[in-house]
């Protein structure tokens, strides 16, 4: 574990700040199915399990908000949505801790409600759900990020309601 992602873990906004601008950054772990030689050789090792550990560990540090919410994260709703639909596939693929990913996935899931709740006029929030990035190209509707929302099964971005 590197002195960043406890940072991340321990949410430590001004710690991550410090790491980030001194360079560090949390590199995401190969997905379960990967089959790169890495990967095999550590299947082969039968280290599934220490594997199965690091990705979900990286994983809580890249959906920390001190991670999430740093200058110089380009877009925090699009990378929070984007990290939702990767923790949905890990749950598929890794089983034994569906349930950790669900709980993540789940907390993060309200980051893009939380900060569009920090807008303080509707030409800011509408700036936001108009960003056409990471919507599909054939995406024509007013709100490309709204659309996005719903293709990432992001039900509390989309509804601005509490579960």
């Amino acid at each position: 574990m590197t002195a960043i992602m406890l940072a991340c873990l321990k949410n430590n906004f001004g710690i991550v700040k410090h790491l980030r601008q001194c360079g560090h950054t949390i590199k995401p772990s190969h997905r379960a199915e990967c089959a790169c030689e890495d990967c095999r050789i550590e299947r082969k090792k039968g280290e599934n399990m220490r594997s199965r550990e690091r990705r979900l560990c990286a994983m809580r540090c890249l959906c920390s908000e001190a991670h999430l919410l740093q200058e110089g994260t380009e877009d925090p709703i699009l990378e929070s949505i984007m990290l939702s639909r990767e923790l949905e596939k890990c749950q598929d693929v890794e089983k034994e801790v569906a349930e950790k990913y669900e709980i993540l996935r789940l907390s993060l899931s309200k980051v893009p409600t939380e900060l569009l709740a920090e807008c303080t006029s509707d030409d800011q929030v509408e700036k936001i759900l108009k960003n056409p990035l990471g919507s599909s190209s054939e995406c024509s509707i007013s709100l490309p990020r709204l659309r996005l929302a719903l293709d990432m099964h992001n039900k509390e971005c989309t509804s601005g309601n509490d579960p």
